[in-house]
């Protein structure tokens, strides 16, 4: 048991890894014990210590880390958040407007600009509807597959939390 602890030590020092000990004082007897982990990999040595003698325990798991990007924005309606968990997102896709107000004024715009016959009034939309997209529309700067899709409210804003995996 004692070598166990000791290697257990040993290989806390060596990578680096966060040690605990553990002494606990069991109607069974003392119980010790010793956990290291690091990137989900998990050692653990101990034992019970009684009067009939010394019982081991060695373990150890792993747990598969995934790799995450995780993408926040703020907005003032639920109608603006435009992914959803399972989804597939390139760089540069639409995931969500600021404002729900600006996301219905960029729509009735282009609702509107096919309509619209005079060449510098059609200009004029085009660059307003530019400008408003620049502003409000945001844009996944990373590609991955949508995880999670987290909302807050604090006050009247919503904070948006989107967790990637990796591609």
């Amino acid at each position: 048991m004692i070598l166990a602890l000791v290697v257990l030590s040993v290989l806390s020092v060596l990578l680096l890894w966060p040690l605990t000990f553990r002494a606990e004082l069991t109607p069974e007897g003392l119980y010790l014990a010793a956990e290291a982990q690091s990137q989900g990999l998990t050692l653990k040595a101990g034992g019970l210590w009684n009067s009939e003698g010394f019982f081991p325990q060695l373990s150890f798991a792993w747990t598969p880390q995934v790799p995450t990007y995780t993408i926040t924005f703020t907005t003032d309606s639920l109608s603006c958040v435009l992914v959803e968990p399972g989804q597939v997102l390139r760089e540069g896709d639409l995931i969500g407007y600021a404002s729900l107000a600006t996301r219905e004024r960029i729509a009735w715009l282009e609702k509107r600009l096919p309509k619209v016959e005079d060449e510098v009034l059609r200009a004029e939309v085009q660059a307003e509807i530019e400008r408003l997209r620049r502003e409000s529309e945001i844009r996944a700067l990373i590609p991955g597959r949508v995880l999670t899709v987290e909302v807050e409210q604090a006050n009247q804003i919503l904070r948006v939390r989107i967790q990637l995996k990796k591609p």
